[in-house]
């Protein structure tokens, strides 16, 4: 039964950063492999994170502090869970054998076991505020620039350009790549500007699809139109301004294409359910749980040394 409670446990922090391939074989346990290839994964994924972060020696005692009152609340809703595991069971039990004769089901064997269904349902929604609360609180520990590099964050094997130096106040967001073809644009001759902008937005929006799935032809003509007017906005602009502006219009350019992912949708939906059923968010999925303390507990000992 401990084992049941810790398992819930585990899926309500979201800690799992994929599906493991056992699950599809219906063992009742993965691989010793299995087991060892997503534990490194983990941990190479946070430290993908954390790196990029660049978290001070303050930051990361407090964040280290969040997990600890974290595991005090698992432990103590461990406890709640098996206070109520042989009452519910036993519910749930009897139910199953009315359900199965299908003849009925009493009121009390009904009754008992909605009762029981109410007061886990009570323990964990009360749990995930508490969570909830913990993770308001690591959320303070980071700057407005850590907080972006979380919510963009991708856990990953091999980190992205963005994560391979650490975070720059009010520079999260990894646009140099954008920069960077704004300027193979601007350098384009007018006169192979104008002739062969077409082919060059078109290829632009195939390997863009490539990413995010075919678009309908609507959306296709209406990104070339888009796509267009910003090319046309960045070879428009005086070297100086450029310099100063360009950044600028590379992050709207890379938010649209964000939001043309469906990745602001995405965060938004997550946010709405938040609000609606508790439970974490980015912040609180990445940087809540033992292998993100381990992690931490080292990286502050090389920084003390």
């Amino acid at each position: 039964m401990l084992m049941k409670t810790k398992a819930l446990w585990l899926i309500i922090l979201g800690l799992l950063l994929c599906l493991p391939l056992w699950a599809a074989k219906g063992d009742d346990k993965p691989p010793e492999f299995e087991m060892k290839l997503q534990k490194a994964f983990e941990e190479i994924s946070t430290l993908n994170l954390i790196n990029g972060l660049n978290l001070t020696q303050d930051q990361i005692k407090q964040i280290i502090e969040c997990n600890k009152e974290l595991e005090t609340l698992r432990q103590d809703c461990n406890k709640e869970f098996e206070s109520v595991a042989s009452d519910t069971m036993d519910a749930y039990g009897k139910l199953k054998e009315a359900v199965e004769k299908n003849q009925g089901i009493p009121k009390d064997v009904e009754r008992k076991a909605f009762m029981m269904e109410q007061q886990v349902k009570q323990i964990r929604e009360e749990m995930m505020s508490e969570a909830s609360n913990i993770e308001k609180k690591l959320e303070a520990v980071l700057t407005e620039a850590q907080m972006e590099v979380v919510n963009t964050f991708n856990p990953c094997l091999i980190p992205p350009k963005n994560l391979k130096e650490p975070v720059r106040a009010g520079q999260a967001n990894d646009n140099d790549h954008i920069l960077n073809m704004f300027k193979r644009i601007r350098s384009l001759p007018s006169d192979v500007y104008d002739k062969e902008k077409d082919k060059i937005v078109s290829r632009h929006l195939e390997e863009i699809q490539k990413h995010i799935g075919n678009l309908t032809q609507e959306e296709l003509e209406q990104e070339k139109q888009n796509t267009i007017a910003v090319f046309d906005k960045v070879r428009a602009m005086k070297d100086v301004e450029f310099e100063l502006n360009g950044p600028e219009v590379a992050t709207e350019y890379m938010k649209h294409g964000k939001k043309l992912k469906g990745e602001e949708l995405r965060d938004e939906m997550m946010k709405l359910n938040q609000t609606r059923h508790g439970g974490l968010g980015r912040v609180g999925r990445y940087l809540l749980g033992p292998t993100v303390v381990q992690v931490l507990t080292k990286r502050l000992e090389m920084m003390k040394s």
